[in-house]
């Protein structure tokens, strides 16, 4: 891969996947926190830059700086072979504190929240509640400041705008509407609506893959890179992998095609230092084991950091449970621990909500009241 000819005249540096590692910020001074990707972005971990930026912004702070000159002369070539890293001048390690949480509070105790670079796959059979945990905790996410990109490739924008209205609304601000066929509906009081928008802002984006005519997997990640450039998003959801269309022609078969945008989303998570959550069905059959259940071959679970399982419980199972849904962890690369929580799903307001009812998020909209 060709080096970047300003990136070199910035002095040594290195080649880590597709981003170009600086061993030296001359703004700050950081140890290999200086990133230039093949896209015209840059960022620095060290410099706390809010979101990425283009070169042109980075050459006007050196001049501005007044640092330009000072490594004018430095014209030295990477010296560090491609793909080593010397472990002990690398990046500073993680802040377990930076997570994100879930908004779930078992969750995060056993998960320690979702930490950035990282895939967690969202499994459970259809109709078991996935997309209804996945939009709560794209909720939760914003409540906490993240910024939020969302595939849905099952419900178009509108469908989409108004579930996830009435998860930020919760019951007591949607109205109970008995329609023509004498069925109750329900729908987001005028009240709540003006202020849900004015609360989420820019931070939840949904990439709605009819205003380009496809849903194939190379444009939701140009998509998805295009919400971490403009508006900052820092945690994606691909709802759901059954859905993403694939160059079936250029992939041995369906499976592996699957299990390569898994992959895709890996690189893409950690070359922008983001959390993705896929969901994805579970195979036909039930081998009672969850990590090998998810439809594709067995790497879609190989390459995640996380694996849960959201599964909506009979009437015989329910009773015994005392619930309606349990969302279990069966893969946690970080610390190991696995559990399970027990919740109950309010049709009015489409959440999924603990047995003991302690985590009824009040969403920050409703201070504006």
């Amino acid at each position: 891969m060709e080096t970047p000819k300003f990136a070199k005249d910035l002095g040594n540096g290195m080649w880590l996947g597709n981003q170009y590692i600086i061993s030296r910020c001359p703004l700050c001074g950081g140890t290999n926190t200086l990133k230039f990707y093949g896209n015209g972005l840059w960022e620095c971990l060290s410099c706390k830059n809010e979101s990425y930026r283009t070169l042109q912004e980075f050459k006007k702070l050196l001049y501005d700086t007044g640092t330009y000159e000072l490594i004018a002369d430095s014209m030295d070539d990477p010296t560090v072979p491609e793909g080593l890293v010397v472990v002990s001048q690398y990046a500073a390690l993680p802040n377990p504190s930076s997570r994100i949480g879930t908004g779930f509070g078992p969750l995060d105790t056993l998960l320690g929240g979702l930490g950035d670079s990282e895939l967690t796959v969202l499994t459970g059979k259809r109709g078991g509640g996935k997309s209804s945990f996945a939009g709560q905790m794209a909720l939760n996410a914003i409540q906490n400041g993240s910024k939020v990109c969302f595939y849905s490739g099952e419900l178009n924008s509108k469908m989409f705008q108004s579930w996830i209205f009435s998860q930020a609304a919760g019951e007591q601000y949607v109205d109970p509407i008995t329609d023509r066929f004498g069925e109750t509906r329900y729908h987001v009081s005028n009240y709540a609506e003006g202020r849900i928008r004015a609360w989420l802002g820019e931070s939840l984006i949904l990439y709605d893959n009819t205003k380009n005519k496809s849903s194939e997997r190379n444009s939701i990640l140009e998509r998805f890179q295009l919400a971490r450039t403009y508006y900052g998003c820092n945690l994606f959801f691909v709802d759901n992998l059954m859905t993403a269309k694939y160059a079936i022609d250029s992939d041995r078969d369906y499976y592996r095609a699957q299990s390569n945008f898994a992959g895709q989303l890996v690189d893409f998570a950690q070359e922008q230092a983001v959390h993705v959550v896929l969901i994805a069905h579970p195979r036909k059959g039930d081998s009672g084991d969850i990590n090998d259940d998810v439809s594709g071959s067995g790497d879609v679970t190989n390459r995640a950091s996380n694996v849960m399982q959201v599964k909506r419980l009979e009437e015989a199972e329910s009773r015994k449970e005392g619930c309606g849904t349990i969302i279990a962890v069966a893969k946690n690369r970080d610390w190991g621990k696995y559990g399970k929580m027990r919740l109950n799903y309010n049709e009015p307001s489409k959440r999924l909500i603990s047995i003991d009812g302690t985590d009824i998020v009040k969403y920050g909209w409703e201070e504006l009241c």
